[in-house]
C-alpha cells in the first residue's frame, strides 16, 4: 500500500532528524528515543499518522529539538516542510537565555501563540517525565519545580480537546510520585 503524500510528510521529518541529529544521546540512548516518545505519546492521545490534519503535528514532534539542539536552521526547516510545520518547530525551540528559567520563559510565550506547539511541547515534557520514571533520570524534580509555572502559562491558551487530556495527564505523571 503506497500512503498518502501527508503521511510520508512525519515520515521524512523522522528521517531528516534522525540525520540532523547524528549521534546525539539522550542519556545513555540514542536520542531517537526521545523523538519516537514524543511521537508515541500523540499517538496515544489520538493523534493519526493518515489523518491529514495530524501531519503537521507528528513531523512536528519528530523535529521539535532539531532548531535547538542541532545546526538546522528554521528557514532549512520551512523549506524541507513548508511553513506550518517550521513554525511549530520554532515555537518549541528554547530561547537564548542565559538560565534554563529566562529560555523558558522565552520559549512559553512562543509557544501560546500556536496550538499545535502547546500540543508538542506538552507531549515532550510528558515523554521526559515518563522517561524520568522508566530510566531513574534526575531531573524529575526539577519538572515538578517548573510544572506550576509551565501548566499556569500553557493551560489558560491550550483550547483543544487534544492539549487539554495532555494537560490532565501531565499534571497526574507530576504529582505521581
Amino acid at each position: 500500500m503506497i500512503l498518502p503524500l501527508e503521511t510520508n510528510q512525519h515520515i521524512q521529518a523522522r528521517d531528516f532528524s534522525i540525520k540532523q541529529h547524528g549521534n546525539q544521546r539522550y542519556g545513555t540512548l540514542p536520542y531517537i528515543v526521545h523523538l519516537q516518545a514524543v511521537v508515541s505519546v500523540l499517538l496515544r492521545f489520538g493523534v493519526h499518522p493518515n489523518n491529514p490534519e495530524d501531519t503537521a503535528i507528528l513531523a512536528a514532534a519528530w523535529l521539535h529539538d532539531v532548531i535547538e539542539d542541532t545546526e538546522t536552521t528554521k528557514d532549512e526547516v520551512e523549506v524541507a516542510f513548508g511553513k506550518e510545520i517550521a513554525t511549530i518547530v520554532f515555537c518549541v525551540t528554547d530561547g537564548k537565555g542565559t538560565s534554563r528559567s529566562e529560555r523558558k520563559k522565552e520559549v512559553y510565550q512562543k509557544i501560546i501563540t500556536n496550538q499545535k506547539a502547546i500540543q508538542v511541547k506538552l507531549a515532550d515534557r510528558i515523554a521526559n517525565v515518563e522517561a524520568c520514571f522508566l530510566n531513574g533520570h534526575k531531573k524529575f524534580k526539577m519538572y515538578q519545580i517548573e510544572h506550576p509555572t509551565f501548566i499556569d502559562t500553557l493551560a489558560p491558551h491550550t483550547h483543544t480537546v487534544l492539549g487539554k487530556n495532555l494537560i490532565e495527564y501531565l499534571n497526574t505523571l507530576i504529582h505521581f510520585k
